[in-house]
């Protein structure tokens, strides 16, 4: 309700068939107290035309003013319009001290009083007052500004299911207040995050990794809620709730048992094996305290020096494991020269080891007697 005189008040009954040239093109309300629930609601606001039926410059503002294309666009879309016949329902005219018609009065969605315009007005001369009206109604409440910080903060911590859910929020009323459109482009950056997700979680499938396209689906439905790459997520998932959150259980499980083994090779001092778990949690259970947990234990491998310097020793010996395997594969196709350019590798990779010792012995063998039968084993 308005508070001081000349304000609009919520009357008992309002409501009012106007007795004017029907408008075809404008959305008119007639009953009061209606009107001011639709402004409050949508946080639009009121326009309210007071005429009288034997008046002529209403019918010439019904008929000309209220018939442009950009007063009637503009109305639409910014404001709730309402019509008094004061003739009818003279309580409110008599309230707002109006006496002469027609008036137009502007109105925030909260009551306050923006303007009374009185007399005829041609559109251009409208229109300034229209748009004065949306702009001061566009203020940033005190709710919207808390709820984007607190979005903001979600967003730096990796909550996004939080702040998509406060952004969406902030956009309900489809105003276009600066903070809105902050709100719509962090939205709609997070929303290319879960598309970018989805494409992965779709490589994946196509690439035969189902665990791993399975549990990236599920990542995006549980943190990218009301997207439509969250949606197709589920689709893809075709599971229930129930079965969402046994998978979810599942993840968690694995997470624990990974974490649980990296720590096991840190304690035995097998840096390398450490170093692959801890980075299989950063990259796949990224926002869960087993990832967190496992980033700090891959920092402390990566800062000391001779822990890395056996971390890379053992990285060595596993690939040249794989090299003596390549020359194996080699041998099996005839391939002499690629088979000894593998075994080369071994002895680089790893020379006062065992492996190599294996690998040169078999190089001799192999320059030695190019017919050799490709038999050898792995040691």
């Amino acid at each position: 309700m308005f508070a001081v005189p000349r304000q609009l008040v919520i009357l008992a009954v309002v409501s009012s068939a106007v007795v004017r040239l029907p408008a075809q093109e404008l959305p008119w309300r007639t009953d009061y107290r209606q009107a001011r629930q639709e402004a409050r609601e949508k946080g639009q606001p009121l326009l309210v035309d007071f005429g009288t039926a034997n008046c002529f410059w209403c019918r010439k503002l019904e008929a000309t003013t209220f018939r442009d294309p950009a007063v009637v666009a503009l109305i639409k879309d910014q404001f709730i319009p309402l019509r008094i016949d004061a003739d009818r329902d003279p309580t409110l005219a008599q309230h707002l001290r109006i006496q002469s018609y027609p008036t137009l009065v502007l109105a925030a969605p909260d009551g306050k009083i923006l303007a009374f315009i009185e007399g005829y007005l041609e559109a251009p001369k409208l229109l300034p007052h229209l748009r004065a009206a949306v702009a001061s109604t566009l203020t940033t409440p005190e709710w919207m500004v808390r709820d984007f910080q607190e979005a903001s903060k979600a967003v730096a911590l990796g909550e996004n299911s939080r702040a998509i859910t406060l952004f969406r929020g902030i956009l309900q009323d489809g105003g276009e207040r600066p903070i809105q459109t902050k709100a719509r482009e962090h939205l709609a950056t997070l929303e290319s995050q879960a598309d970018n997700r989805l494409a992965h979680a779709k490589r994946m499938q196509d690439q035969g990794q189902s665990l791993e396209a399975t549990e990236t689906l599920v990542e995006i439905v549980r943190k990218y809620p009301g997207t439509a790459a969250a949606h197709e997520a589920k689709n893809l998932l075709g599971a229930t709730p129930a079965q969402l959150a046994s998978r979810d259980k599942s993840r968690e499980r694995r997470a624990a048992e990974l974490l649980a083994e990296a720590r096991d090779f840190m304690k035995s001092q097998d840096f390398f094996q450490c170093l692959e778990r801890c980075d299989t949690l950063v990259a796949a259970y990224r926002g869960m305290t087993e990832s967190d947990e496992a980033a700090k234990i891959a920092a402390l491998i990566r800062d000391n020096p001779e822990w890395l310097a056996k971390a890379c020793q053992r990285l060595n010996e596993h690939t040249a494991t794989m090299h003596l395997a390549l020359a194996e594969a080699w041998l099996k196709k005839g391939k002499i020269a690629e088979a000894i350019a593998a075994l080369e590798m071994v002895d680089r990779l790893v020379p006062t080891s065992d492996l190599a010792g294996t690998a040169r012995s078999r190089i001799a063998e192999l320059r030695g007697n190019p017919s050799i039968p490709a038999d050898f084993k792995k040691p």
